[in-house]
This record gives structure tokens, C-alpha cells and sequence, in this order.
């Protein structure tokens, strides 16, 4: 969930991003001071309050800036009332020389740079999967994500380390030809469906 409006671009970059299914909210905050300036506020009100239920769910709060602290703190303890089954933040500029509130780790939440991210284990873990051409039910950027999620790894060519080549209309030449080559299985979206536990 993302505090609008500032943070909206950042968030979509994110969402893009992510490999995994989730969702999406926001909410808007403002200062009850007249003529307070951004970057937290010691009144804050809730103008829009989110639209999906916290309670079991894990929050990630998205933030373009934390700067002293405040708004984030203010918020980050609203929503562990909402009893989510964990809350962290991220930022795309964070200036800790500026901070006010020291307990945001205490929170639980880390604001730290770097840190590749772990690949998700499942089912597929260990397999590698190249999708080509175009597929029926989904795109081929939804078929990587529900491949990652189950714990494969999808990449853009083909080799002899490659579990399998997911084929729709209108493949790839080459990748086709690199599969038949190295003799790697070429699946269908059928097959796709299947593997997902379809």
C-alpha cells in the first residue's frame, strides 16, 4: 500500500516488478497545521482510508521519501492495529541524517539499500522454463510470475540447462530451433496449466 499521490509512480515501478501475486491499495494523509511543510507532520489526519481488510496480510508500506520519520511512523503504527501478519517499508530515498523517529526499527520495518532479493522455493524450484510465442490465457509476463511463484526460474534463451520451452502461437525461430537442438522438452500452455498445478 502506498500513501498517495507521491508515492504512486514508485509503487506502479514496484508492482511491475513484483514476481508474485498481490494487491494493491492507498490511502491519503494530511496535515491538520496550516502551512506545514511534506515529510512528516506532528497532527496528521486520514482523508482516504484503504479499501482492503490488513488482518492476516502482509503490508509492505511504499514511500518515494522518509525524511524525519513522522508520517511514517504515524502510519506504520495506525496500521499495526490493523493486525497484519507483518509490516515493512520501503523507499526509493531515504535520509537518515533527517530523522526524528529513531523506533521505526523497532517496528519492525528496515530501511536499508541493497540486498538482492531470494528466489521463492516451491514445487519448481531447480527448473528453468523460456515461454515463447503468444499464449491464450495469459500473457507471457503473468506466466513467468506464476512460474517464480512456484519457485522456477524463467529467463529469455534457450540452453542445455533449460527444463523446458513453453510454446504458444507463433514461436520464436530460434528458440524453437535451439530447444530442438540441445533437446529440451517444448510444452504446451496445456502443459503450462498442468505444471502450475492447474
Amino acid at each position: 500500500m502506498a500513501p498517495l499521490k507521491a508515492s504512486v509512480v514508485f509503487l506502479a515501478d514496484l508492482s511491475r516488478a513484483l514476481r508474485i501475486p498481490h494487491g494493491v491499495d492507498f490511502l491519503e494523509l494530511a496535515s491538520y497545521a496550516a502551512g506545514a511543510d511534506s515529510g512528516g507532520h506532528a497532527r496528521i489526519r486520514l482523508l482516504k482510508d484503504l479499501d482492503t481488510e490488513l488482518a492476516g496480510r502482509h503490508v509492505i508500506v511504499v514511500e518515494d521519501v522518509v525524511d524525519t520519520g513522522l508520517t511514517l511512523n504515524y502510519l506504520c503504527k495506525t496500521l499495526a492495529l490493523r493486525d497484519p501478519a507483518s509490516l515493512a517499508a520501503v523507499t526509493l530515498l531515504d535520509r537518515p541524517y533527517r530523522r526524528l523517529v529513531e523506533d521505526l526499527r523497532s517496528l519492525g520495518l528496515r530501511l536499508e539499500i541493497g540486498g538482492e532479493l531470494k528466489p521463492v522455493e516451491g514445487p519448481l524450484s531447480g527448473n528453468t522454463y523460456v515461454i515463447t510465442g503468444t499464449l491464450e490465457n495469459f500473457t507471457r509476463d503473468e506466466a513467468a510470475a506464476a512460474l517464480e511463484a512456484q519457485g522456477a526460474k524463467v529467463v529469455n534463451s534457450v540452453s542445455g540447462k533449460t527444463t523446458g520451452l513453453i510454446v504458444g502461437e507463433e514461436p520464436g525461430n530460434s528458440k524453437l530451433a535451439k530447444a530442438r537442438k540441445v533437446e529440451v522438452p517444448l510444452l504446451t500452455e496445456q502443459d503450462l496449466v498442468e505444471l502450475l498445478g492447474g
